[in-house]
């Protein structure tokens, strides 16, 4: 595509045409956790220098994927069973308004959601305000509760359960306040959250190709900051980037 695309090779600043085993070894030399978290911060900010309306909400959620070449969904399709013991834990902040990644972790599955939960919002204060927060049950414990709105002071919508399903009132004191008082309304944003995830399986697919875990992590990392570029050219936002980054070459 870049032989046959002379204008796309200026685009992007090519001399001439890369190898088909450049990409691949500045995937596995070049591209890290921390470049991928810088990449994720640019992008968000990208969204707050174009002055769209961002709502004050951010919804957490996590998913699985799946460490093989095609995703269970394929393989039951193609009539194979598919069990997986091990997969990948993706957990994330996702604003609900715009709809763009801000926070995003990566690691072995299965677990539990609960122990994510601030890595993943941490850097989403970082990048952007946050007053309220929505999260399912999954992310419900004691010490997330007292450290979001006791330590930060700021408003999170977690409903406690004490089951699955829920089987009446929880006994600890601020989950039992929590769930007492939960307004549904207001909770209903966290299904952008799940949203989030179905458009990225559904674009990006839901496996990973690659081998070694370190490279796995690194490629559903790569997918949270590939949404937020195009949800950029989705909102038409591509000639803002393109402006701001040639002041930013000429200063």
């Amino acid at each position: 595509m870049l032989a046959s695309a002379q204008p796309l090779q200026e685009a992007l600043g090519l001399p001439t045409v890369p190898a088909h085993a450049t990409l691949g070894w500045f995937s596995r030399h070049k591209v890290t956790p921390r470049l991928l978290e810088r990449l994720l911060t640019e992008t968000v900010r990208w969204f707050e220098r174009a002055a769209l309306p961002r709502a004050p909400t951010v919804a957490v959620d996590a998913t699985g994927v799946a460490r093989a070449p095609t995703s269970p969904y394929y393989q039951l399709r193609a009539g194979k069973r598919y069990r997986a013991r091990t997969w990948l834990k993706w957990s994330g902040a996702v604003c609900t308004d715009p709809l763009v990644r801000c926070g995003q972790v990566a690691d072995r599955g299965p677990r539990g959601d609960h122990g994510a939960f601030r890595p993943v919002v941490a850097p989403a204060l970082v990048r952007g305000p946050c007053p309220r927060l929505l999260a399912d049950g999954g992310d419900d414990c004691e010490a997330n509760h007292r450290w979001w709105r006791e330590e930060l002071g700021l408003e999170s919508l977690m409903p406690p359960v004490t089951g699955r399903p829920s089987q009446g009132v929880t006994t600890r004191p601020d989950r039992r306040q929590r769930q007492l008082a939960c307004p549904r309304k207001a909770y209903g944003q966290r299904w952008k959250g799940e949203m989030f995830m179905s458009v990225v399986k559904r674009r990006f697919g839901g496996a990973v190709t690659a081998r070694r875990y370190g490279q796995q992590v690194q490629q559903t990392l790569l997918r949270g900051v590939t949404y937020n570029l195009y949800r950029a050219v989705q909102l038409g936002l591509s000639g803002h980037l393109i402006s701001s980054r040639l002041s930013k070459a000429a200063a």
